[in-house]
Parts: C-alpha cells; structure tokens; sequence
C-alpha cells in the first residue's frame, strides 16, 4: 500500500518535498538531477543512504526514497510509514533519505 501521493503531473520531487514541508520553487516543477536532490536533501538535514547501505526505516517520521532516476532526473517520493516500500525491488531503490538527529 503506498502512502504518498503526487499533487502535481510535472515533478515528483516538488511534491515529495512539498509533503515533507521543505522549500519548493518553480524551478523544481522542471525537474531536478540525482545529484542535486542528493545536495538538498543533505543541506536540509537529510542523511542520504545510497544504494547498498543498510537502513532501518523510520517508523515514527518520514522519509524519502529516491528510486532509480530516469536518464539525470531523479524520482523522489517521501513516505510516512515503511509500508509498501518493503514491495520494491532493492534494485529500483537508489537512495533513502532520513532526516538527521
């Protein structure tokens, strides 16, 4: 059961951003790079696991997961909860991101 949704037909990363409460801009309705959701997730006190890193999902905050990018663009998805993300396939999953303590 996935507990995200998509607000907008144009960015998954403004809307996973958007729900966890960061800042979003116009700019990020046009897409954004692997590289640069990896850079603001840590400038906004996000640890990012990549690939092959062992994590232990959050159960009582949200979290997002950043799956395997189509060509540079990333795809993100915060959730609130780890059900449903067990259902992926570890290869479609290339990042978790959870918020620093």
């Amino acid at each position: 059961m996935m507990d995200y949704s998509n607000k907008t037909n144009l960015s998954c990363v403004y809307d996973a951003f958007e729900r966890a409460g960061l800042p979003v801009d116009e700019s990020i309705l046009n897409g954004v790079t692997i590289d640069d959701v990896f850079s603001l997730l840590e400038r906004y006190g996000y640890t990012v696991y990549r690939e092959g890193a062992n994590v232990i999902l959050p159960s009582d905050e949200g979290f997002f997961v950043i799956r395997t990018p189509q060509n540079e663009f990333a795809h993100a998805e915060y959730h609130i909860s780890p059900e449903g993300v067990a259902d992926y396939p570890s290869e479609s999953i290339c990042a978790i991101a959870i918020k620093a303590v």
